[in-house]
Parts: structure tokens; sequence; C-alpha cells
């Protein structure tokens, strides 16, 4: 019997530990007329440029669109609906474990015209309230950094501030404010309240 409870045990930490690791994004964005009205039953291609894989999605009745579990890369988004121009935004950069908004407005039209459009950075995050940074790997390889650790990159991240082993990010508390990740997996010191030790 407590062969069998160890055994359980084990299965449901690997679980748990398995389902952490989470590095896919998510594309998201609301399509819309010149006027700014929601366009419902619009048909969204979402086209890795680095695979040549492509993901269906529809916009539901408010306008909006969802494509998850896309992997990181850049990605190229078409929008069509009959009697609306098509409109092709190219180079929309999604990270891991990033959802990235595109909205899109078409004007009136024949489908078969295409307007082309490049992404660009949203100033204002407005579908998620969490403060995040992604730091590149060219900025871990290029700048000059004291120390390798995660804790050494916190300085780099807006609204982070490091005090010994104990980092704040935006006021959060020292123990359980934070969320320390790498690569969808959590690195989270339990003893110092920081990320892990972890040579990048």
């Amino acid at each position: 019997m407590n062969a069998r409870l160890r055994l359980l045990l084990i299965c449901l930490s690997l679980t748990a530990a398995l389902s952490a690791q989470n590095i896919r994004g998510t594309i998201v964005g609301q399509v819309t007329d010149s006027s700014g009205s929601a366009l419902p039953g619009a048909t969204v291609t979402v086209l890795n440029q680095g695979t040549g894989i492509s993901v269906n999605a529809a916009v539901d009745s408010t306008g909006s669109y969802t494509v998850p579990n896309l992997d990181a890369g850049r990605y190229t988004v078409t929008v069509k609906k009959e009697g609306f121009h098509a409109v092709e935004v190219k180079d929309v950069e999604l990270l891991a474990s990033q959802t990235a908004r595109q909205d899109i407005s078409l004007a009136i039209g024949e489908v078969r015209q295409t307007v082309e459009v490049q992404a660009s950075a949203a100033l204002v995050r407005t579908d998620l309230q969490t403060i995040g940074n992604t730091i590149q790997q060219k900025q871990l390889s290029e700048l000059p950094l004291s120390t390798r650790s995660i804790d050494g990159l916190i300085a780099l991240a807006a609204g982070a501030t490091t005090t010994g082993n104990n980092p704040r990010i935006s006021g959060s508390n020292y123990w359980g404010g934070n969320n320390f990740t790498l690569n969808g997996v959590a690195v989270n010191g339990a003893g110092s309240g920081g990320a892990a030790y972890v040579r990048a």
C-alpha cells in the first residue's frame, strides 16, 4: 500500500511540473470596420513566418479573435470578410508565454484586394493586468553584466528593484508576490523570495 501511495504522489508531482511548462503564446485582437464597429464573422489566418504553419480562427459576435498555443516567432495575421478589403499584417512578434495584441480595421471594398501593414508594438497593454518583461538572447549575450544570474538581469525590467537577494516588482511582497520563469518553467527561490540561481 505504501509503494502504491508513493507512486501516486510521484505521478502527481510530475504532472504538476509538466503543466507548469507553458511556453506557448497567444495572439488576440479586435476586428472593426472603418467606423470602429465590430465585424463578427470575419476569418483570421495566423501564419508562422519561420515554419510556414498557419492557424485559422473566427471573429466572434463582439469582433474579437483569439489564437492560442502558438510557438514563439514572427507571424503574419490576415483578416478577410466578404465586402471588405483583406488586410495582412506582417512581422507580428510573439515571445514565449506572451499574449500579443493585433487589432485590425477593414475598409469596404473587394476581398481580392489586400492591404499590407507592418506590425508595430503596442504602447499600452489592454489585454492583461500584469507587468512583465522578456529579455532577448541578444541582450543576454551582448550586455555587460556583472553576474549571469537571473537576479542580475532583474534591473533590465521596468518597475523592478533589487535589495540583496530579495527583488521587488511594482511594490510586490518579497515572498509570494513574484513568479520567475525560465522557458515557461518556474525558477523561484523559496528561501529568498527571488529567483533560483541559474547560470544564463
